[in-house]
């Protein structure tokens, strides 16, 4: 799949090999209702303990779109684009219909909630076992949740997106927001500038502010990385926020 990112090459390309360019294997309407009907929905509801959830599917029918265009743009594909009015039928269908599957199949309800994701006392940090490494790897975990992040979007953040927002008349102490620019992601490809903030907790240990100072005291003091030359913008500005310490 050329210039895609990677995350969607990664869903899409084992659902693209099934199909090939030579004549006969051409995406249209027939080839995701017969994907849908016969592997995902009968299959998957037979062979599986739940079946399948309607984002899978969709998946599915995004990816052969995809393929579809891939095969318009090489000028052997013909055919209209093949997510039609009775490929949306089904989809909706199956999505209407997926609470009364969850309750024949006797599926855990709460799964895929946040009760998944993490609860008060283990969201703190570690700071007593492997201190540089958990501090660095909960801080960017603090990042994900505080600021709803993607991985890659955490990976890619240099010291120029970081910013310090004061805000005014909102009590007896300083208040500061702690604001990153967002301004090439998975959904954001043009050069759009997004912001992301995050403020102080009174919970020390899950606090993004203390974990920043933190993360910085590890790097900069303990780890003796030494701290970058802010004489002029190319000396910091390609500094990447976390590294791995010791190299």
């Amino acid at each position: 799949m050329p210039f895609a990112p990677k995350g969607t090459s990664q869903a899409y390309d084992p659902i693209q090999r099934r199909f090939t360019f030579v004549d006969g294997q051409l995406v249209t309407e027939s080839k995701p209702i017969a994907l849908l009907q016969t592997e995902l929905i009968d299959k998957g509801c037979r062979n599986r303990k739940e079946p399948y959830t309607v984002n899978t599917l969709k998946l599915h029918v995004a990816a052969l779109t995809d393929l579809w265009k891939q095969q318009v743009d090489f000028g052997v594909n013909p055919h209209p684009r093949p997510r039609t009015a009775n490929v949306r039928a089904i989809l909706n269908t199956y999505s209407t219909n997926a609470h009364e599957r969850t309750r024949q199949n006797y599926a855990d309800r709460s799964s895929g909630c946040n009760f998944d994701a993490y609860n008060s006392e283990g969201s703190r940090c570690p700071v007593q076992t492997d201190t540089e490494i958990a501090s660095r790897a909960f801080w960017t975990s603090l990042l994900g949740n505080y600021m709803l992040l993607r991985g890659k979007n955490r990976r890619e953040i240099e010291l120029a997106d970081l910013y310090l927002l004061p805000l005014e008349i909102e009590g007896p102490t300083k208040c500061n927001v702690l604001v990153i620019l967002l301004c090439n992601d998975k959904t954001n490809q043009h050069g759009r500038v997004d912001h992301a903030g995050a403020m102080r907790n009174q919970e020390v240990l899950v606090c993004p502010m203390f974990m920043l100072a933190l993360h910085f005291f590890y790097r900069y003091h303990n780890d003796q990385e030494p701290f970058p030359a802010l004489r002029s913008n190319d000396t910091w500005f390609d500094t990447k926020l976390f590294v791995q310490y010791g190299k």
